[in-house]
């Protein structure tokens, strides 16, 4: 079961963080970070700080053994029910059947920016036959190579590289639109799938 740390403010927050990761290297250890203007939150919130926020989550909702560390303003962030949150991402395997512009559509919807090439959490790029995508709650980014409509193989990748590294029989993305976790009204992209 996770541990809850709450600090006063974002400062406190961030060196509560750096103090446990020194003590604790191979520990669970997120944070919610959270700038204390609401409205300024919503409008200017890097993707490393929803990637950090998205990791939180996850370690909160799966009750991993961790810490998280968040400010009273962190508390007061509107969410959504944790079933909610846990139904919000998309798995891909090896044999799913994905119409590339359907691909390229829920991707889209679900907040990721279509780039050249994948730098960051949140972006994906379409070469071809090549989907590459970065999920924000994932250390390294997806490549899946199409045969067709049918994910052929998923591999992750290095970014300076773009090398492939290791073979994936599946892989997670989750939704990454900071609206979803306040709105009760948004509607989940579908992406169609027809498995083998």
């Amino acid at each position: 079961m996770p541990l809850l740390l709450i600090e006063e403010n974002e400062y406190k927050a961030q060196e509560r963080y750096n103090d446990l990761s020194r003590l604790f290297a191979d520990a669970d250890l997120e944070i919610f970070s959270l700038d204390g203007n609401l409205a300024t939150q919503t409008a200017v919130s890097s993707p490393e700080e929803l990637v950090s926020r998205i990791q939180a989550l996850n370690l909160l909702l799966e009750k991993r053994p961790g810490i998280v560390i968040a400010t009273p303003q962190g508390l007061q962030y509107p969410l959504s029910q944790p079933e909610a949150f846990a139904q919000n991402r998309r798995q891909f395997q090896v044999g799913d059947e994905i119409p590339l512009d359907q691909l390229a559509k829920w991707l889209l919807q679900a907040g990721y920016r279509r780039e050249s090439l994948v730098a960051k959490p949140g972006e994906f790029a379409m070469r071809g036959d090549i989907v590459d995508v970065y999920p924000l709650d994932q250390d390294n980014p997806i490549r899946m190579e199409f045969f067709g409509d049918e994910v052929d193989t998923i591999k992750t990748f290095d970014l300076s590289s773009q090398k492939s590294t290791d073979d994936l029989e599946k892989s997670t993305c989750r939704l990454r639109l900071t609206t979803f976790f306040k709105l009760k009204t948004w509607k989940k992209p579908q992406l169609p799938l027809l498995r083998r």
